[in-house]
């Protein structure tokens, strides 16, 4: 496979600011729901707010993982292995995380 060194650094380029700016979100996600965990009681707006933000960085994170995988894709690069699998297929849904979150909060 004959590939540029442009078209290479411009992969890696358009990952940086992928990760770069995805992960600046995921920053600033995380800094609010730690600041409304600081302001007080456990109320169900909180509970809400806090699973409401983790969606967020969720999806944020997903998105970020198939841009960069379609980034690397397209120079060639297909990096499956065990741990992409598993990050790809689990939730907290399926390892019965978030029931046991729901049933300790009432």
């Amino acid at each position: 496979m004959s590939m540029s060194i442009d078209r290479l650094k411009g992969a890696v380029e358009a990952m940086d600011g992928l990760s770069r700016e995805n992960f600046s979100n995921i920053e600033t996600l995380a800094n609010l729901a730690m600041l409304r965990l600081e302001q007080g009681a456990a109320t169900q707006d909180l509970w809400n707010d806090i699973q409401n933000t983790l969606t967020m960085i969720r999806g944020i994170a997903q998105d970020t993982m198939n841009s960069i995988n379609c980034e690397a894709e397209d120079v060639g690069c297909t990096p499956l292995s065990k741990g992409w699998l598993f990050a790809a297929w689990y939730t907290p849904e399926k390892s019965g995380v978030a029931t046991k979150a729901r049933e300790t909060q009432q």
